[in-house]
């Protein structure tokens, strides 16, 4: 609701003053700010209400997330060890190698995964802003066209790196997942005489 009600915003205080007098655009805009406003606050306080017991007690409520996670991650196990070993092997062979190739082809266009932080978007911020002056808004996204396709492409291509990281996330859950199903079947079965 605070998104779309900037958005309006926007887009009103775009529009030539012939569209609308200044007086309509002044309200509707003003209309724009409270519901902006009345978004934010009605977010957060919902969020405060689904996630405030995290912060009024933090190690309580980490413990109880862990022993949950937990429980699913059995769950999880023990449903897997329900289908052949071959076939689970055989997935895992595929998960992993499916992993080491993601690995490699995310390090050609990435750099290491570590690289992916915040760091390197703090760095390019100095880099754009570091002449600036305080109030010269103009000034701090003054950059010409090759330059602006540069921008372009460094925030997408770290927008589908953390997509990525999620996916190979993911990816590293399903192997695990694997690996503890075929080892809790090993030591099911005991040592062999």
């Amino acid at each position: 609701m605070g998104v779309a009600a900037t958005g309006l915003g926007l887009l009103t205080a775009a529009l030539p003053d012939s569209l609308f007098p200044a007086g309509s655009q002044i309200m509707i805009l003003m209309g724009c700010l409270l519901t902006e406003i009345v978004g934010f606050l009605l977010s957060f306080v919902l969020m405060l209400k689904r996630e405030g017991r995290q912060y009024i007690k933090p190690r309580l409520t980490h413990a109880a997330e862990m022993d949950g996670d937990f429980a699913y991650w059995a769950y999880l196990v023990d449903q897997l060890s329900a289908f052949p070993r071959d076939e689970r092997e055989q997935r895992l062979r595929f998960a992993s190698t499916l992993r080491q190739g993601m690995t490699e082809r995310m390090g050609l266009v990435f750099g290491g995964l570590q690289k992916l932080g915040f760091f390197p978007v703090l760095g390019a911020l100095y880099l754009q802003l570091r002449t600036w002056k305080w109030g010269d808004w103009a000034g701090a996204f003054d950059v010409n066209p090759i330059a602006a396709v540069l921008i372009f492409g460094i925030v997408l291509l770290y927008a589908l790196g953390w997509v990525l990281v999620g996916i190979r996330s993911r990816l590293e859950i399903y192997v695990n997942l694997l690996e503890a199903s075929l080892a809790e079947q090993s030591a099911r079965a005991g040592p062999a005489l």
